[in-house]
């Protein structure tokens, strides 16, 4: 890939981002962090997927983790639900063409089962991955919040003295 169609790919999941941002009426001051979020993950997506070019799992889990990771960040900062943010940067990665390809090799009256299953596979091991990624992020920001709060030590305690 050119410099030129990667320029191209960033600018389009840039658009594709603020696009679907709007059509969901998020607002206003989310549309352009969800743009940059979304260009972010194409580009650590793009980059993985060159570096690991059989691996459907990484690069998706990555990018769920990053998005998970940026809106949880812009959403304490700005308070803003980071759903209003991370919902329209998802878009890049939503395997939403997979999914055409499986529905229309099982619709066509010479298709492949075999195909259509391993495509409908394809699609489901990247929206796992996505989600995986997107729930390890918000674990990773709930475990930051409590490491950052007064009482850690006394919980931790509390435990040990429970199990103990």
């Amino acid at each position: 890939m050119t410099n030129y169609h990667i320029l191209m790919n960033m600018l389009l999941s840039f658009t594709a981002a603020l696009g679907f941002g709007i059509i969901t009426n998020v607002p206003k001051r989310s549309l352009i962090p969800s743009g940059t979020i979304g260009m972010l993950v194409w580009i650590v997506y793009h980059g993985l997927s060159i570096a690991l070019p059989n691996s459907l799992v990484l690069p998706n889990l990555m990018g769920g983790l990053i998005i998970g990771l940026l809106s949880q960040a812009y959403g304490s900062h700005y308070h803003v639900s980071s759903n209003v943010v991370a919902i329209p940067a998802m878009v890049s990665l939503v395997p939403g063409s997979g999914a055409y390809e499986a529905m229309k090799l099982l619709i066509t009256p010479n298709h492949s089962s075999y195909a259509a299953h391993a495509q409908f596979h394809n699609v489901f091991v990247v929206a796992v991955s996505i989600t995986i990624g997107f729930f390890l992020a918000e674990f990773v920001t709930l475990m930051i919040g409590k490491l950052n709060h007064s009482r850690v030590k006394s919980v931790i305690n509390e435990t040990w003295r429970r199990l103990l």
